[in-house]
């Protein structure tokens, strides 16, 4: 996707609309990977300075793609991005098209305490505030696990690989 023209973040549309207007200088046809760093962080230099502080905060709460290799137009209702006559009529009979959607019914018809649906959600979003997530969003400076002492306390290593949770 290319960062100053796709709509990749949602509802905002093409970044290049939003730019302020005193600062429009000749905008690059970089992809959204091009804006990332090689620790998998912002580049915020390359674009901070050029849009409005609404647009910059939405760019803080989407995480960096984490292939830095190529971005690619895909079809996102086919099995690996790619389109076919099959996965249209699928979805035009409306067939669950993939394995996202297959888990997402099962943790919307999830019948229990409505903050595990919640927390079941956080965790198949990626969004639970972990230490490396803190640490990412600038609000710690110690990304360590504070159980174990991990050097990473990730959401894998909080759900799989602790050795409490190894223990259960």
């Amino acid at each position: 996707m290319r960062f100053w023209w796709d709509n990749w973040l949602g509802s905002v549309g093409a970044l290049y609309d939003r730019v302020l207007a005193d600062r429009t200088p000749a905008i690059p046809d970089a992809v959204v990977a091009d804006m990332v760093d090689e620790y998998g962080q912002w580049c915020w230099h390359r674009f901070d300075q050029l849009l409005p502080l609404e647009i910059i905060l939405r760019i803080a709460g989407v995480k960096p793609p984490l292939g830095l290799s190529y971005d690619r137009i895909g079809w996102l209702l086919g099995s690996n991005q790619e389109f076919s006559v099959r996965s249209a009529f699928d979805v035009r009979q409306g067939v669950p098209y993939s394995p996202v959607e297959l888990v997402w019914k099962v943790i919307a018809g999830f019948k229990g305490l409505p903050r595990v649906q919640t927390f079941l959600w956080l965790i198949f979003h990626d969004r639970v505030l972990t230490n490396v997530e803190r640490g990412r969003r600038r609000l710690t400076q110690d990304c360590s696990c504070t159980i174990c002492g991990v050097i990473e306390g990730d959401l894998d290593h909080i759900l799989r690989r602790r050795p409490l949770t190894l223990s259960l």
